[in-house]
């Protein structure tokens, strides 16, 4: 999406995050619905995932951001690294249940914090985090729900014209958490990026 220099209304900020950030959650999941580890198991897999959402994230979600795709990918490029390397931190190291959703509100915090202090306006950033972990949140249970129901089929019919069986059902789930996942994100997203710059040009 081109970088557009009028400011969004915080509905339209978000809805823009969740269509961009869906279309990315789909591409960034597909290393993992394929298997695609480049010889370096778990490890290998979540690397290639990071790389699908960084490199694609700026085609896809530059415009919501003032300063165009260099200022953007250095934004984005910290803030959801931090994110990252937070969630895998905790998904790694600490074996107990529920440590993708710690990880998840650690790495939410990161973010908005990080978008903040780049785009030169941290105060209030508590309130973008909150948006963001909550949403995430969501789309990532929702996300999950719809892996755990698409899973254990055997056979699956998309709208009367497709149908899928075995791995290929397995594919679609993961995605499907991908897709979810990134509506969640993408939102709580773009909620953050326009609390930012909405407070930067007040």
């Amino acid at each position: 999406m081109p970088m557009n220099n009028n400011p969004h209304t915080l509905l339209a900020s978000m809805l823009r995050g969740a269509i961009g950030f869906a279309l990315l959650g789909i591409a960034g999941f597909l290393p993992w619905a394929m298997g695609w580890t480049l010889g370096y198991g778990e490890a290998g897999m979540y690397s290639l995932c990071l790389i699908c959402f960084v490199v694609l994230s700026g085609p896809l979600l530059s415009g919501l951001m003032r300063g165009g795709l260099v200022k953007f990918y250095a934004v984005f490029w910290a803030a959801f690294g931090a994110y990252a390397a937070l969630w895998c931190a905790f998904w790694f190291a600490l074996p107990v249940p529920f440590r993708d959703y710690y990880g998840l509100a650690a790495g939410c915090a990161a973010f908005a914090l990080i978008s903040g202090w780049m785009l030169g306006r941290v105060s209030g950033w508590w309130l973008g985090a909150i948006v963001l972990i909550v949403l995430h949140g969501i789309g990532y249970w929702v996300g999950g729900q719809a892996y755990a129901s698409l899973r254990p089929l055997q056979s699956l019919n998309l709208l009367g014209v497709i149908t899928l069986h075995g791995s290929q059902c397995a594919l679609v789930a993961k995605l499907a958490w991908g897709l979810f996942y990134g509506i969640g994100f993408g939102a709580g997203m773009g909620a953050v990026f326009h609390l930012c710059q909405k407070q930067r040009h007040e």
